[in-house]
């Protein structure tokens, strides 16, 4: 999202170098430096305020809004790299390191040294800790290292910083090794034990810190702003200078919004990762036309254009200002918003929806799959004749459209009329009929084996899916711990913000109707006493901000709401996974739905029955 305004800062280095902050960039192979970084984030805010002295002779809400979103951008350009991004690739890192160590132990198991280990383990990772693993390759290759433990220790301070446990756990690899055969499979067992525990406990901590930081994201970006937003109609009359309709559109349309962002961001970025489902990484995934989301934003515009023009047009105390119509012209805005959001979502779930699917029953079937290639290669079946097999075996039982079927046959096809080995085809072809990169790893590491002996690769297919199996387990307990967290946000988003919503406009309505009601009959009474008796005065009802400026800004603000807490609430229950933040926000933009019939069904009530009914009787 940054990366041309990051270019830019890179064609211009006029900012200095943080040694840290590269250190961390460095890292986490992030794509600029950090000089770069504080070029963009000066220029960023040179120009900002610039811009934003100039919006605020002509508007003074345009010279606020351009102002903050410059400070606030300027904060985000500057601590992205080096916190968000860098605490996102953190997660992943120890996710690798989990799946590094269980690769090894399963090379490991096999009688094989730990150098050959690390050296087949590094074709398998991503990320950061894939370079790192490749330059030992590259040094125990290359003789620049005589021992792996001298090829280590360049890494042995960083690792023990990020995950202690990976070196314990690297250690006890080695010692294994070296062991006699009867001791390795204790010493490997004990190994995997002592990761997974080591998991647990941080998911097990990340829960229980969570269930408090989940609480403070409703309390500041849901209950005060809209709560607040109740005693506007009052805080008009008694402080006018303050609260402006610009003021307010920009304190809940860009303040609020934009810290219970940087809350979710930090609070999200922390979720211990075990089994994320990436669909991007599938070959058949291509991104969404840019044109799309310019589309969604054109809705919302077109929707937002009536609210507007009827804006410049109320006046306070005006019955008009109350009215029924008013109302719908007030929800508009947030109306727009949502379809746009909705139709983006919508688009985006139905083009990927094929393939996330896809990618989540081949992972989910993968111990199911693991033990089909563990029982025909212990009966000395050749792996290449175990392929049909499975493929009947799915048929057998009525599963003819499940994925593996029609990737499996596809590959049974080029193993018959392809002159390449086994183990190329599937190196080569596999990652084009499978999407599950997960799967594919685990079917090469089968396949490799099978060159050496049946019984090796049917020892392998059998502990990688014990291992599988620890992680499901794994992944399933933390996202357990994590359900009741999940549940509080996901019932704010489709119940408690509505309401609360509906009701903050239903109260102002009310209020301004009843201020304006009351200061026409004190007049009344005044004018009854003649011109020259003491006048009765309320309030100046020409001061109280409109209902329908309020209803504008909650319903927009709203909306604000319900992507953040989507975004939140995905980040947490399933990691990073851009397919389950769409599905999670299509569903929770239900909550617009829900407020938009206790609007107009309180304001209904409560103006034309109640408000009739007492104050006009």
């Amino acid at each position: 999202m940054f990366s041309d305004i990051y270019a830019l800062g890179r064609t211009f280095p006029f900012g200095w170098e943080s040694e840290r902050m590269q250190q961390k960039l460095t890292f986490v192979l992030f794509p600029y430096a950090s000089r770069a970084v504080v070029s963009t984030t000066l220029f960023v805010l040179a120009l900002g305020c610039v811009f934003a002295a100039i919006g605020y002779v002509f508007f003074p809400f345009l010279g606020y809004t351009l102002l903050f979103l410059t400070l606030t951008g300027c904060v985000g350009l500057y601590i992205y790299p080096s916190h968000i991004f860098y605490t996102q690739a953190i997660g992943e890192y120890n996710e690798e390191m989990l799946r590094a160590i269980l690769r090894m132990v399963t090379y490991i198991s096999m009688d094989t040294s730990i150098e050959y280990a690390v050296v087949e383990t590094a074709d398998h990772l991503h990320g950061t800790l894939k370079l790192q693993f490749e330059q030992i390759k590259h040094d125990l290759e290359r003789k620049q290292q005589v021992t792996l433990g001298k090829a280590l220790e360049q890494y042995l301070d960083i690792w023990n910083s990020v995950n202690p446990v990976f070196v314990k756990s690297f250690r006890l690899l080695q010692t294994a090794a070296l062991s006699e055969k009867k001791d390795r499979a204790a010493i490997l067992d004990e190994t995997v034990e002592t990761m997974l525990l080591n998991y647990s406990t941080l998911g097990k901590r990340y829960a229980e810190e969570l269930s408090g930081n989940a609480k403070k994201l409703i309390t500041i970006g849901v209950l005060i702003p809209i709560m607040s937003l109740m005693l506007v109609p009052l805080l008009s009359i008694f402080m006018p200078n303050f609260a402006k309709p610009s003021i307010l559109a920009f304190i809940y349309i860009i303040f609020f919004p934009t810290v219970t962002l940087i809350m979710a961001l930090n609070f999200a970025a922390k979720r211990v990762q075990i089994d994320t489902i990436r669909i991007e990484e599938a070959a058949e995934y291509t991104p969404l036309p840019p044109w799309l989301a310019w589309t969604g934003i054109g809705i919302a515009f077109v929707f937002a254009v009536p609210t507007f023009f009827f804006l410049t047009t109320v006046q306070a105390g005006e019955p008009s200002a109350e009215s029924f119509f008013a109302i719908f012209m007030g929800w508009l805005v947030g109306a727009g918003c949502v379809v746009g959001l909705y139709l983006y979502a919508f688009v985006y779930g139905r083009k990927y929806a094929s393939l996330w699917s896809k990618v989540n029953e081949i992972e989910q079937d993968l111990p199911h799959l693991l033990q089909s290639f563990t029982t025909y290669l212990t009966l000395n079946i050749a792996t290449e004749n175990v392929i049909p097999e499975v493929v009947n075996d799915y048929k057998k039982f009525g599963f003819e459209k499940h994925p593996i079927v029609g990737a499996f046959s596809k590959l049974q096809r080029l193993i018959l009329t392809s002159k390449r080995t086994l183990k190329d085809i599937v190196r080569h072809q596999l990652p084009k009929l499978l999407p599950s990169r997960k799967v594919n790893q685990v079917l090469i590491q089968i396949v490799s084996f099978s060159e050496i002996s049946q019984k090796s690769s049917a020892k392998i297919a059998k502990m990688v899916r014990s291992q599988t199996m620890n992680l499901y387990k794994l992944d399933d307990y933390i996202k357990t711990m994590l359900a009741e967290t999940i549940g509080l946000i996901n019932i704010t988003i489709t119940l408690l913000a509505p309401l609360l919503a509906a009701a903050a406009v239903i109260m102002s309505v009310a209020i301004v109707k009843s201020l304006v009601f009351i200061s026409e009959q004190l007049s009344l009474i005044a004018n009854s006493f003649g011109t020259t008796a003491i006048g009765f005065t309320l309030v100046d009802t020409t001061k109280i901000i409109p209902p329908v400026f309020i209803e504008a800004i909650i319903g927009i603000y709203l909306v604000e709401t319900v992507l953040v807490l989507s975004f939140f609430s995905t980040q947490i229950n399933v990691g990073n996974d851009k397919f389950k933040f769409f599905e999670t926000l299509r569903s929770n933009l239900v909550g617009f739905a829900i407020y938009t019939v206790l609007l107009f069904g309180g304001y209904l009530f409560v103006v034309e029955v109640l408000f009739k009914s007492i104050l006009l009787s």
